[in-house]
Parts: C-alpha cells; structure tokens; sequence
C-alpha cells in the first residue's frame, strides 16, 4: 500500500507542473498578442502625426511665405490642367518621424487642397489640408488654412 502512495504522489507533482506550464504558456500568449497590438497602434498614431507635421509645415511655409517657398509650392492660378497641380516627393520630417508626400491642387474656387500621405514603419496615414486666400492684415493677401482633415490610415 505504501508504493501506491508513493506512486500517486508523483502522479499528482506531474500533473501540477503540467497545469502550471499551461498556464503559463497561456499568460505568455496574452502579453505577447497584447504587446503586438500595441506596437501596431504606435505605429499607427506615429503615421498620423507624421502626416499632422507635414500639413503642419508645408501650410506654415506657405502662409508665411518664407523664403519665397509659396511661389514653388502653390500654383500659379487654375487652368483645368495638370499645371494647377505640385508634387512634393519625399518630405523628410525627422529621423524618427518617417516621410511624406503631398499633393498641393489649386482649385477653380482659389483654395489650395494639400492633400498627404505620409509613411512610418510601413503604414500610411493620409491627411488633406485646405487654405484660402484671404486678405492679410499686414496688406495684400496671404494663403490661410481653412479645414484640417485628419482622414484614416491608407493600410493598416
């Protein structure tokens, strides 16, 4: 009687070890998924603010017009053609910030439409921004940004 007691001892410390390796593997499973997901939505918001700085500076640099950068980024007037369109390729915003392009279309109602899409660790998010020319309180006119349009990831 003794050696089944020693026997089912075992039996009980194996099966106890196994439960607890079980349990375990599956802790490990949950905190990796949700570490895996959080990466995944860091990269997300980090797209989209990379997206938010583009629209932020090419606006900026054409509202102030500094450096008679506006006379590069805005066409000259609209024409119907592919004229009233600018391409900026590659905007480099930082080196943890990823990239951009933009699309600056000058429309028939005299609003620019900045339309973006910017790149981190191979996810996009894509933002449009809209300016008016309004009359400056320094004189003459100036390029003001009228609508911000966060829009949504372009894959995720």
């Amino acid at each position: 009687m003794k050696q089944n007691q020693k026997g089912s001892t075992l039996v009980w410390a194996i099966t106890i070890i196994m439960v607890m390796m079980v349990l375990i593997t599956a802790m490990l499973t949950i905190s990796h998924q949700y570490y895996a997901r959080t990466q995944q939505n860091f990269k997300i918001r980090q797209a989209k603010v990379t997206a938010q700085a583009a629209g932020d500076s090419l606006s900026e640099l054409i509202h102030s017009n500094r450096s008679g950068m506006m006379l590069t980024l805005v066409p000259e007037k609209y024409d119907g053609s592919a004229n009233a369109v600018i391409h900026v390729e590659k905007l480099k915003l930082g080196d943890k910030m990823g990239t951009a392009q933009a699309t600056i279309t000058r429309t028939k109602e005299d609003r620019l439409t900045i339309k973006i899409k910017a790149e981190y660790a191979e996810i996009e998010a894509e933002l449009t921004v809209t300016m008016q020319l309004k009359d400056s309180d320094k004189g003459g006119q100036a390029w003001v940004r009228v609508d911000y349009n966060n829009g949504s990831e372009a894959n995720s």
